[in-house]
């Protein structure tokens, strides 16, 4: 039993260690949804007498974590999320990446084990979309004034 239970862990460590290289910008989340759909399934049609093992559970509920995060790597995946936003991540995740989109991979993004800070991650992707709007905002108003001429003259003759 606990053989069945080191094989369905290895497995799962084989794909995330290949879904780990992958960089950033190659980010594909149906591929990492479907592949951890998989997993779920796979546990929840394990044989009963397996549940009952601690190991069966730590493995259940990384696997359900792993799940979880998906979604936020999506989210994070938004084109308004700035370095600001990627340095809150660090602060409340408590892990360090280089952002550099030729060595930013799954791996560092996995490192930081999302999931634990969902509400935050969501809150924090909805104001990057809020500050953008802004942002666009601010470079059109000034973009306007730019092209303003004020003639000036004296108050009073």
């Amino acid at each position: 039993n606990l053989e069945k239970i080191y094989d369905i862990f290895s497995q799962f460590q084989a794909k995330v260690e290949g879904w780990s290289t992958t960089l950033w910008v190659n980010l594909d989340s149906k591929l990492l949804e479907k592949g951890s759909k998989e997993f779920v399934k796979v546990i929840k049609e394990a044989p009963e007498e397996l549940r009952a093992y601690n190991c069966f559970k730590a493995l259940t509920e990384t696997i359900e974590g792993f799940r979880s995060s998906v979604p936020l790597f999506s989210a994070l995946k938004s084109d308004t999320m700035r370095p600001r936003h990627w340095k809150q991540v660090e602060t409340f995740s408590g892990v360090t990446v280089d952002m550099n989109p030729a060595t930013f991979n799954l791996k560092m993004v996995f490192a930081m084990k999302i999931h634990r800070f969902k509400d935050k991650i969501l809150d924090m992707v909805t104001a990057s979309r809020g500050e953008a709007g802004i942002e666009k905002s601010l470079v059109e108003i000034s973009a306007y004034w730019k092209k303003v001429y004020f003639s000036l003259r004296p108050y009073k003759d």
